[in-house]
């Protein structure tokens, strides 16, 4: 689904707001119609006031439009409708309600003037009738133009926002498409495959219980690929119980040069984050860094508060495989901004790298997670 935006450029507003101003003129024709036969067929320009009428309050409804616009854009960086929407209704109400009375109420005035003007014998057709009458155009328009604007604003409003609800639900499907494919075209290549049967061939003639152990460990990792495809949050224990598998095949390639050291309390692996996060954040660190038995590399997985965990290796970057493009990284990001406006924190020091991922409290996103 594809979401094109109406753009309210200038030549459309001008058209709308005549429009209006026509459709409201009429109304009032029908409302006063003595007035109407007293001044417009009474007077030798009726015509020219007739236009008259239409371009000042084209202009005051224009006008009324952008300031209350401007005013609105104020409002969406000072209070959000989400953060206190009942207060955002009434003080947006009133403050473009008051700019649009005021505004019209300015236009008519100097409507009146340029009438009295152009027609001099209209001081004496309105005589007691004129300050009433005034009255009664500019609030019939006031009403007009403002129900016109705030139908407008609220219908594209909430027609925007259920927009964006379903593109952010198609959003969290197609960035987990992304990460499932991450994760498989890293593993699942030539690299990958020809370093595990290597591994499993000098395991095999080692001790064949093992690489028996091998074997499960590595179905057992494929599995849970194919088993968590389609959700975008998982528990953090169930993510844990995955990554002991990868780190396992890992550490049979690696051996004492890898070490791995998770230190995370019960409460914190009740809660939830994306799919494969853990995993994509060891291949990087696998990926990026020399590993030897002079330089072993030395990862963490620890709780940075209750609500985050902090994932962090010893830095001692590789230079063969040239710049990174963090394409892991920015692909847990977009994740992460999609599922609850999140930010991941990245702290890269002399000697260190760190990856802080937020945790989430429960499952959202349910009526997504398998379809």
């Amino acid at each position: 689904m594809r979401f094109v935006e109406w753009k309210w450029t200038l030549g459309k507003k001008v058209s709308l707001v005549v429009a209006i101003t026509f459709l409201a003129y009429g109304f009032f024709f029908m409302l006063f119609p003595e007035h109407v036969f007293d001044i417009h067929f009474r007077v030798k320009n009726a015509y020219a006031l007739v236009l008259l009428d239409i371009a000042t309050l084209s202009f005051s409804a224009l006008l009324t439009w952008e300031l209350n616009a401007l005013f609105i854009q104020y409002l969406d960086k000072r209070l959000r409708w989400e953060s206190r929407p009942l207060l955002r209704f009434f003080v947006q109400i009133k403050v473009t309600s008051i700019l649009a009375y005021v505004i019209i109420a300015s236009g008519m005035i100097i409507n009146a003037r340029l009438s009295f003007s152009v027609c001099p014998e209209l001081l004496t057709i309105f005589s007691g009738l004129r300050t009433e009458m005034l009255e009664q155009r500019i609030f019939l328009f006031f009403l007009c133009i403002l129900f016109i604007f705030h139908g407008v604003y609220f219908s594209g409003l909430f027609y925007r926002r259920w927009i964006i609800s379903v593109l952010e639900a198609e959003g969290i499907k197609r960035e987990n498409l992304h990460a499932q494919l991450h994760t498989l075209q890293n593993l699942v290549n030539p690299h990958f495959v020809f370093n595990s049967l290597n591994t499993l061939t000098a395991i095999i003639e080692d001790d064949q219980k093992v690489a028996v152990q091998y074997v499960q460990r590595l179905a057992s990792f494929y599995r849970y690929l194919l088993q968590r495809q389609t959700e975008h949050l998982v528990l953090l224990d169930d993510e844990l119980h995955f990554v002991e598998s990868y780190i396992y095949l890992q550490k049979k390639r690696f051996g004492e040069n890898m070490i791995v050291d998770i230190r995370l309390d019960e409460e914190v692996k009740k809660k939830f984050l994306p799919t494969y996060v853990l995993q994509i954040l060891l291949e990087n660190a696998l990926k990026h860094n020399i590993i030897s038995s002079a330089q072993p590399l030395k990862i963490s997985i620890s709780a940075k508060d209750a609500d985050s965990i902090i994932v962090q290796n010893n830095l001692q970057r590789r230079t063969s495989i040239g710049q990174s493009t963090e394409k892991g990284l920015d692909n847990i990001r977009n994740r992460y901004h999609i599922l609850g406006d999140e930010n991941i924190q990245v702290l890269e020091t002399s000697d260190s790298f760190s990856v802080t991922v937020p945790l989430f409290n429960e499952r959202m996103y349910d009526d997504y997670s398998h379809n």
